[in-house]
């Protein structure tokens, strides 16, 4: 099965050799050599593809030779086999035409490719050219030979034969083109043509330069003379200057002025101007030469080529040769003039490119240029007249030999008009042709400062996880409207405000900033985005005080990458990256200042912690520096910040020593003493001593003026640290300043100055006022928030109380009201005017302290009075005496009363929580001056109206103790139950039976949350309504029953049991409902009959109807028992003779209802009996009937009563 497949896929490669094979041609089908007795000539032949065994049917007149594939092409061996061969015709003697054919087979598929060969004799030469013009300095023309045989058939290959090339003698050819070898020229010509060329001999081809204006005959021969029956092949080549005019293209001028043409021609070192005369050109007006006519338009003159518009028309100027055909002269340069009337004028400046808008201090060239009706832009000769008027902010230096240019300066930033003026033409002779009118033209031109940009460059430091950064560039100058462009936004971009943002990439980018008005004004800036190397700390303070910061700004150097590193072109952040920094890299490279790093990554630790901390935010860049960050001072000490800029790869350190100290103050600001006593001034804060340089600290204290005081440095055991103590000593009436200073000299770790300064002012002065307060318990907690009012007239009333002792405080003024310090120089001495309820202590000792005023500490005197149970008024006086005093002691007085403690006239009180409830509370006995409030402050408001009235508004329900404080007294508080409450449920008494058409009264009481009843006001404010179920009853509304409830009066209307129900709104306005009571109306209650009469012994029923139900019974009473007796059950006997009330009552089956109910009552008549007589119907009866007596009589001993009783 391999064997088959093997078999298989060789036939198909075989036959896709064959295939290949048969579609493979040779370079050339037939070849044309010419016989040549001394030099073969040799061609070769190239298949397409493929390689084959080359063979030459004749040998001796034909030979192939294998040739490789190399360059250039070697010998093979003849058997070899090669892609192309060497074909080359030998001489023979046999006559010619000699035919042949090469043959190439392909060994594997068999393939054959065959050329025909013919060996001729060469009967013609012809010279090849593709032109026959050229143009001086152009690159050489290549001439080439073709031969030809007897029948005009062209041969393949002329290679090795050799050729005479030559100028005809008869031309100026020697003057006009030269020869030039290919290699000179720099052209790589065939192997045998460099072979000829080296051995100073010329092939088939040729090359020749132009190198002057002209023509030339080339003829070319072969050299052997075995081909001296050829006859010599000539060419005529023209050479032709390369030329053009200047001005070029059409001109237009105005009539009288002029214009000089130069004739230019370009050579391979540049233009040269070429003069008329001597090369042999001339410029002349088609349609006549020489002497000009009156009627022509334009005149020449040959010697400057200056040309003079002389009418209004169209002229033709034309370049001639003298050597030149008219048929290559045509092609020499021409140009039209035209002389035309001016139009108008337009302006321009080249520099600005027609843009209206320049900038201040520059120089600009006015191009003045007239038009004609067309718009045709004129020639402005020397001779034409235009004037440019100065105008503000433009000053015209120079009007150039042209008058279209004028130099302008701009000398100030604003808006102005550019004027010129076209006036006249002065001919040469003198003549003058004026523009009537004079033409004239105004531009507006607006003149601005030249751009700027603050800063020029700016450099970002890179940190690629970092927040990108910002910075704003200020533009000055220009039109205020400016367009930005940033060179390679990778590395930075920047918004139409000016902000740059840094990009995500290091280098560096140039940032183009152009005036919207004019892009021509620009201003280049640069950013560039560099890693960070080194770190610079400039702290220019380093002390402050606690509470306030210090500003630590640092400079930061970035190393820029080198050009064309892997670092530009990589992945933006790699992790892999390895960073470099230290300055210890840094000795090949180059450290440029960071513009803004206020957005760095930076770790700050502070040793010791607590003393500064790190404040939010960073500093601004400035002058100097880049970035900085704000230390907070938090307490004393001296700390060492280290500030680490963090980046991938390595870390850059910096630290600084930073000192925290407490303002510099004294204890007091001023002091008063008297003459003789001292007191102690105590300054603390201010700056301390630097740990690393101590001696640079300094402290003193003057005194300003000196004398009058005396001050003494106390011993740093009476300070304490940071404390600086004086002991200063009045020695004689006046005023003057105790200055203290303290603070370090500058130094390397703190370059300015720290210095603060405290001031107090010592006044020695006498005594010329006294002040008597009563001093609060230091437990009384009326003394912690609350003071009692001082009396400030002498002898000023003051509350005690009569059950305690009480402690006179005595303050001593000057005459301005000022509280003296310390008096320890005088005498004080103390008396009551009643001993009997208020005495002096027995030690009769006064104590002095200071004690903190409003203006600080100050010396008081104490003296102790002694209360005695007894109320009453006595007044207390104290007298000073100085030594340095000159008039009467100082005196002054205090009444005090002794009072019992403060009460409150309730001890509990309970508010509904109503918004509309407002409780007057009274305060009794005391003082007069109280403080009331509740522990908890959330349940009521308080609005104390007077001293002992206080108004309490409920807030939200809840209970307290409501406190009220002698403010001038240190009594315990009066204390009261406080409660704020909903409502919680109703208490409601009611008969529960009522008689129809008779009425009952509901009493009704609201609770609260401790189910005691609300006063009868707050029940107003509640709404209450008793709601009956149905119209049985009738509701009316009583008001106050009594301090707690109020009545509805309830009417039974019919028979019948009905319910209600009582009804309230709360302080929130919800409707609160209690349960449903019940209510019988029942019918009246009476007796049958109305009047009872019977006899003595008899006994009658009296019956009932009415009354509640159901009924426990009815009791009967009777007025007089003697005459009559009643049962339970309502059966009346009679006793004796006579008249007697019988009373009857329901009763309910509530035994608990102490309930009076309406009762009803009979008269009831006992007599005695004295005849019975029977009434019937009939008095006869049949047998067998029966009959009933209806009625029976019984009379009695009254005359006008008989009794009657009816049967059945």
């Amino acid at each position: 099965m391999l064997v088959i497949e093997r078999a298989v896929w060789g036939v198909l490669l075989m036959s896709s050799l064959i295939t290949l094979s048969k579609s493979t041609k040779l370079n050339v089908p037939k070849l044309l050599l010419p016989l040549s007795t001394r030099v073969p000539v040799n061609i070769t032949l190239t298949a397409q593809r493929g390689c084959y065994k080359w063979v030459s049917f004749k040998p001796e007149t034909v030979r192939v030779y294998p040739l490789s594939a190399l360059s250039p092409p070697a010998l093979l061996p003849l058997s070899s086999c090669s892609q192309q061969c060497l074909v080359s015709a030998l001489s023979s003697p046999q006559a010619v035409p000699l035919r042949t054919v090469v043959q190439a087979q392909d060994p594997v598929t068999g393939h054959i490719l065959r050329c025909d060969v013919i060996i001729n004799r060469i009967e013609s030469i012809q010279v090849v050219t593709t032109i026959r013009q050229l143009f001086t300095n152009d690159p050489p023309l290549q001439l080439s030979v073709r031969a030809f045989d007897s029948e005009g058939n062209t041969f393949s290959c002329l290679a090795g034969l050799k050729f005479n090339w030559r100028l005809a003698k008869e031309s100026d050819a020697i003057q006009a083109v030269r020869f030039v070898r290919h290699h000179d020229a720099g052209y790589a010509p065939p192997p045998h043509i460099l072979s000829l060329e080296d051995a100073g001999q010329w092939g088939e081809s040729v090359l020749l330069y132009g190198i002057h204006s002209g023509s030339a005959l080339i003829k070319v021969s072969f050299l052997h003379p075995e081909h001296k029956h050829v006859e010599a092949a000539s060419v005529t080549l023209f050479v032709i200057d390369r030329l053009h005019l200047s001005p070029v293209g059409d001109t237009y001028l105005l009539q009288g002025s002029t214009i000089r043409y130069t004739l230019w021609k370009t050579e391979q070192e540049g233009e040269t101007e070429v003069t008329l005369s001597e090369e042999g050109y001339s410029l002349v007006v088609d349609g006549y030469k020489g002497r000009m006519y009156d009627h022509d338009i334009i005149s020449v003159e040959q010697d400057t080529a200056t040309v003079t518009a002389l009418k209004l028309g169209h002229a033709t100027l034309t370049v001639t040769h003298n050597n030149l055909p008219p048929q290559i002269t045509s092609q020499l340069p021409r140009t039209s003039v035209y002389v035309v009337n001016p139009s108008y004028m337009t302006l321009s400046i080249k520099e600005e490119e027609d843009r209206w808008v320049l900038e201040t201090g520059r120089q600009y060239y006015l191009t003045v240029r007239i038009h004609d009706n067309k718009g045709h832009v004129v020639h402005l000769s020397q001779n034409v007249v235009i004037v440019v008027e100065e105008t503000e902010g433009l000053v015209t230096l120079e009007s150039l030999s042209d008058p279209a240019c004028h130099l302008l300066q701009t000398i100030m930033k604003g808006k102005t008009l550019i004027q010129a003026l076209l006036y006249s033409i002065v001919s040469e002779d003198g003549e003058c042709w004026p523009v009537i009118p004079p033409i004239r033209v105004q531009q507006e031109v607006e003149i601005y400062k030249p751009l700027t940009l603050q800063p020029s460059v700016i450099v970002f430091p890179w940190q690629p996880h970092n927040k990108l950064y910002q910075h704003n560039i200020q533009v000055e100058g220009g039109s205020g409207s400016v367009t930005w462009e940033v060179s390679d936004r990778e590395i930075a971009t920047v918004t139409v405000k000016g902000v740059v943002i840094a990009g995500k990439r290091r280098g560096h980018a140039e940032i183009r900033v152009s005036d919207s008005k004019n892009i021509l004004h620009k201003v280049v800036g640069k950013v560039m985005v560099v890693r960070p190397a080194r770190l610079q700390l400039i702290p220019q303070r380093g002390d402050c005080r606690v509470g306030d910061s210090i500003d630590i700004p640092f400079a930061l150097w970035g190393i820029q990458d080198p050009p064309n590193t892997c670092s530009q072109n990589s992945n933006l952040f790699s992790e892999t990256h390895n960073l470099q920094c230290g300055e210890s890299l840094l000795e090949d490279r180059n450290l440029v200042l960071v513009t803004d790093c206020s957005q760095l990554c930076l770790h700050i630790h502070t040793e010791p912690a607590g003393i500064f901390t790190h404040m939010s935010g960073s500093l601004s860049p400035g002058a100097g520096f880049c970035g900085g960050v704000r230390m907070g001072a938090l307490s004393r000490g001296h700390a060492v910040v280290t500030i680490t800029v963090e980046i991938e790869g390595c870390n850059i350190s910096e630290t600084t020593t930073l000192v925290a100290y407490s303002p510099l103050k004294s204890l007091v600001s001023e002091v008063l003493l008297s003459v003789g006593s001292s007191h102690e001034v105590i300054f603390e804060g201010g700056p301390q001593p630097w740990a690393l340089a101590p001696l640079r600290f300094f402290s003193d204290v003057e005194v300003q003026p000196e004398g009058g005081v005396t001050v003494e440095v106390l011993s740093p055991a009476k300070a304490m640290p940071a404390r600086y103590a004086y002991q200063v000593t009045c020695t004689a009436v006046g005023e003057q300043w105790l200055v203290f200073r303290c603070g370090n000299t500058p130094g390397p770790l703190n370059e300015i100055l720290t210095v603060e300064e405290s001031r107090v002012q010592v006044a020695c002065g006498v005594p010329a006022g006294l002040s008597l307060s009563l001093l609060s318990s230091p437990s009384s907690p009326s003394s912690v928030h609350y003071s009692c009012t001082q009396p400030h007239y002498p002898c000023g009333l003051l509350s005690v109380s009569s059950t305690r002792d009480a402690t006179l405080q005595l303050s001593v003024f000057d005459q301005k009201g000022v509280q003296f310090d310390n008096f320890t120089s005088c005498s004080v001495r103390w008396t009551s005017s009643d001993p009997g309820v208020l005495s002096l202590s027995p030690q009769f000792t006064m104590k002095v302290d200071d004690r903190l005023t409003q203006t600080g500490y100050k010396l008081h005197a104490w003296q102790v009075l002694q209360a005695h149970g007894q109320t009453g008024t006595v007044t207390v006086n104290a007298t000073l005496t100085c030594p340095e005093m000159l008039t009467a002691p100082v005196s002054q007085c205090v009444n005090l009363r002794l009072v019992d403690d403060v009460q409150w006239t309730r001890h509990s009180v309970t508010l509904f929580n109503h918004p509309k409830v407002t409780e007057n509370l009274t305060l009794i006995h005391g003082s007069g001056r109280f403080h009331a409030h509740l522990q908890d402050n959330q349940l009521a408001s308080i609005n104390q109206e007077n001293s002992n009235v206080i108004q309490v508004s409920p807030l939200q329900t809840g209970s307290s103790v409501l406190m009220a404080h002698d403010l001038c007294l240190t009594s315990d508080p009066a204390v009261a139950s406080f409660l704020v409450s909903d409502i919680k449920d109703f208490q409601i008494d009611f008969i529960s039976n009522i008689e129809v058409r008779h009425s009952a009264v509901v009493r009704v009481r609201v609770l609260d949350s401790n189910n005691q009843p609300f006063l009868h006001h707050y029940l107003l404010l509640m709404n209450l309504m008793l709601i009956p179920s149905s119209s049985i009853i009738s509701v009316e509304d009583m008001g106050p029953v009594d301090k707690y409830s109020v009545g509805f009066r309830v009417t039974g209307l019919t028979v019948g049991v009905v319910s209600f129900h009582l009804s309230a709104v709360d302080g929130h306005g919800f409707v609160i409902s209690s349960s449903h009571k019940n209510v019988q109306v029942y019918p009246p209650f009476s007796l049958q009959p109305h009047k009872l009469t019977l006899a003595v012994g008899s006994v009658r029923q009296v019956k009932w109807e009415g009354g509640p139900h159901p009924q426990y019974g009815v009791k009967f009473s009777m007025s007089d028992s003697s005459i009559a007796v009643v049962t339970e059950i309502g059966l009346v006997r009679g006793v004796a003779v006579g008249v007697v009330k019988l009373r009857a009552a329901p009763q309910t089956q509530n035994k608990e209802a102490s309930l009076i109910f309406l009762q009803d009552e009979v008269e009831v008549e006992v007599f005695n009996l004295t005849a019975v007589r029977i009434q019937a119907p009939l008095v006869t009866l049949s047998v067998g009937t029966e009959v009933c007596p209806s009625h029976a009589h019984y009379c009695c001993l009254h005359p006008c009563f008989c009794c009657q009783e009816r049967f059945g």
